[in-house]
């Protein structure tokens, strides 16, 4: 026995078994890793394990008989058996089986320290569940909605019991139709227990089974089935809820923890049925969708209208709709207005009826510049979040609120909340993602739509925020791109064919531009999209006489600024003025449009005061002197205080006060640092103001007229990409 250990040890194949079992571990790591990733099935990893178990015995033999030297491969037993293996042999051995062992204890490190900080793991408590979606037992798609939506009930009710903690709805969801182990579920979700069950619909008749199952070992803890009638589906829910409840309560929370959950607020099955296809088509949040929910609530609440949820569902597609500029936002806004006002007279303590209220109260008072009331409406957000904690709208309405007002990096932990309280919702991520681009984080904001996209691959709006990332990168192409993705998601979308064009035409390609301002004005002739586009051909092409009656039409229309059509044609008015020396007749128009424009020293102002007035800065070197130019300059800095603007992140107001202040060189430095180490294709309208007498000193300076040339060479060649992407396209 001693000779063949000594023989085995001569022959390295304890260091080749060694180095063997340390490699085998790493490469399931990472074929883990990569399962999990690109969501492969499960055996890919499970192959793994039966080539590496099955590779074992080859490499032992091949070790026995061969060994490695300076010659090459040789057979060992041609080697002089007094003498132990080659030390070339050995030593590589060796640096394979350390680097093996120290990689090994690197993503052990990791894995089990450092993790991802981003998303922080939910803590598991016994007193948690999450109920998946029922299976539709029925045989027929049509009823899909119907399981669904019985899921969504006992979701609604158990999530009342405060001692309970809830996977939100979307995170459940996501695991529909999946075969995925319970316990992987619960992991990802953080739970502790599984509510699952099937439904079986035959006409008037329905039978529901239902069960609860620990997590760790998959014992069911409590189980039924109910057979009823469909005129009675209201009592099942309430049924199967109150069981549930009273299950966790006795073996997870004690004695007298027991609450009774409120149901779906109605008895009418036909208006619970079209509540239940509206849900399912407001998730999709197209235009044609969106408004095919609205259409269902206004048709249950005709046949029910106390019906609460349906009301709320309502107010929330209504918003959905002005948001997406599928209806007038002022309409839409005040029929969610009224809606969430009956919402909160039947149930006052409603998490998204209060959360709307308050983000309409933050948005009023930016507009007034009511800096008093913006500040008291962050408090009652704060006093929302801590009476519904668990509430994901809650949190992603603070979240808006506080991104509103400049505060990213609060804003930015408020959505990794709502993540980490619903980790498989694609919206937090979203909503993250546009936060992280508005401080130029663009690989962080890609790496949440991606997330985002993964989730829910339908989403029109995701996809042109990735193309919006794109454009600010300095990637037209993928831009473009994206926009076409996102069009055949959603191809009523009329601001989608804005956002192309818009481009376009900023790159002086008028006949591409064209086609797609033709299907916006099809469409939709008096939206801001279609008045943005107006304002942005006119001054591109060129025509200072159509260009200037353009802006002063929409300024007298008080053309609304959603996509930046109002601050489009002040600019261009003001900037002509300084040029053609129009200073004086072009400010009492303004004046005479704005009252509020010339009391500069009122510190509560609407936003297009504020932002207008920073526009006319170079104007009062001609109708004022040195100090009173820099007063204003002050009262323009302060104003963006009050509107909660950063004036450093606008920055060619920001050269604009700096240049006014005489700081040549701070303007300059800025200019460099946060300007020009942009790509061109983020400042497309930029360059227009570089051509003022207050522009003069600067632009001569050899440092930005390289910056300036580069910029230009960078402005063709992207103009050149995109002629010849379209021209391909046709």
């Amino acid at each position: 026995m001693g000779r063949l250990f000594e023989e085995l040890k001569r022959r390295n194949v304890a260091r080749v078994g060694v180095a063997y079992l340390v490699v085998a571990w790493l490469l399931l790591q990472i074929a883990d890793t990569l399962t999990s990733a690109m969501k492969l099935p499960d055996w890919v990893t499970q192959f793994v394990i039966v080539l590496l178990v099955i590779g074992f015995i080859p490499a032992m033999i091949f070790t026995w008989v061969f060994d490695v030297t300076p010659d090459g491969i040789v057979r060992t037993s041609d080697l002089d058996a007094s003498q132990p293996a080659s030390d070339e042999s050995n030593r590589k051995l060796n640096y394979v089986t350390i680097a093996a062992v120290l990689t090994a204890i690197v993503i052990l490190a990791w894995t089990n320290y450092v993790g991802d900080p981003a998303e922080p793991p939910v803590t598991v408590t016994d007193a948690s569940v999450a109920v998946l979606p029922f299976a539709n037992m029925s045989g027929h798609e049509d009823n899909e909605y119907f399981s669904d939506g019985l899921t969504e009930t006992l979701l609604h009710q158990l999530a009342q019991n405060p001692d309970l903690r809830v996977s939100a709805r979307t995170s459940s969801f996501s695991f529909k139709n999946k075969d995925i182990d319970i316990r992987e579920i619960a992991r990802q979700l953080g739970v502790a227990h599984l509510l699952e069950g099937s439904v079986q619909r035959v006409e008037d008749r329905v039978r529901i089974t239902v069960q609860l199952i620990r997590a760790t070992d998959g014992t069911h803890l409590w189980s039924a089935k109910y057979d009823r009638t469909l005129d009675s589906v209201f009592d099942i829910h309430d049924e199967v809820a109150s069981s549930v409840s009273a299950a966790l309560t006795n073996s997870l929370l004690g004695d007298g923890g027991a609450t009774i959950p409120e149901g779906i607020a109605t008895q009418n099955v036909e208006a619970f049925d079209l509540y239940l296809r509206a849900m399912a088509d407001s998730r999709v949040s197209s235009f044609e969708s969106n408004q095919s929910a609205e259409n269902l609530l206004k048709n249950a609440l005709i046949m029910d209208p106390s019906f609460t949820d349906a009301k709320a569902l309502l107010a929330r597609v209504y918003v959905s709709l002005a948001d997406t500029g599928a209806m007038d936002f002022d309409v839409g806004t005040a029929e969610a207005v009224t809606l969430y006002e009956q919402v909160l007279t039947e149930q006052p303590g409603h998490v998204g009826a209060r959360a709307f209220f308050l983000i309409e109260k933050v948005l009023r008072a930016l507009d007034s510049g009511d800096i008093g009331a913006r500040v008291a409406a962050t408090e009652h957000f704060l006093q929302l979040v801590n009476d519904a904690p668990n509430s994901v709208e809650a949190r992603m309405s603070f979240a808006l609120i506080l991104s509103h007002n400049s505060e990213f990096d609060e804003a930015i932990k408020q959505y990794r909340k709502a993540i980490s309280l619903d980790p498989l919702n694609p919206e937090p991520h979203y909503m993250l993602a546009g936060t992280f681009g508005r401080v130029r984080q663009w690989d962080s904001a890609r790496e949440h739509l991606i997330r985002s996209l993964e989730i829910e691959p339908r989403q029109p709006n995701v996809v042109a925020e990735f193309a919006a990332i794109n454009l600010n990168s300095g990637d037209a192409i993928g831009y473009f791109r994206q926009l076409q993705k996102a069009r055949e998601l959603d191809p009523l979308d009329y601001e989608l064919p804005f956002a192309i064009a818009s481009v376009l035409y900023e790159l002086e390609l008028f006949d591409e531009g064209d086609r797609f301002r033709s299907q916006v004005i099809a469409i939709a002739p008096n939206s801001p999209a279609a008045q943005a586009l107006m304002i942005i051909r006119a001054i591109r092409a060129d025509s200072e006489e159509e260009s200037l009656a353009v802006a002063r039409q929409l300024l007298r229309d008080d053309a609304d600024n959603r996509r930046g059509a109002w601050i489009r044609a002040f600019r261009h008015l003001m900037l002509t003025a300084v040029l053609r020396d129009r200073t004086r007749d072009e400010l009492e128009f303004v004046e005479e449009y704005l009252p509020a424009f010339p009391n500069w020293e009122d510190k509560s102002i609407p936003w297009k005061v504020g932002l207008g007035r920073a526009q006319t800065l170079e104007i009062w070197r001609d109708l004022d002197n040195e100090q009173g130019v820099l007063n204003r300059v002050d009262l323009t800095v302060q104003a963006f205080a009050i509107l909660n603007l950063a004036l450093a992140r606008v920055q060619i107001v920001n050269i604009d006060v700096l240049l006014l202040r005489g700081d040549l060189e701070g303007a300059i430095d800025a200019a460099l640092a946060n300007l020009f180490s942009h790509s061109v294709l983020d400042h497309l309208n930029i360059k227009d103001r570089f051509v003022t007498p207050l522009y003069a000193e600067f632009v001569a300076d050899p440092r930005i007229a390289t910056a300036l040339q580069e910029w230009d060479d960078e402005f063709a060649q992207a103009r050149e990409d995109v002629q010849q992407y379209f021209a391909a396209a046709e």
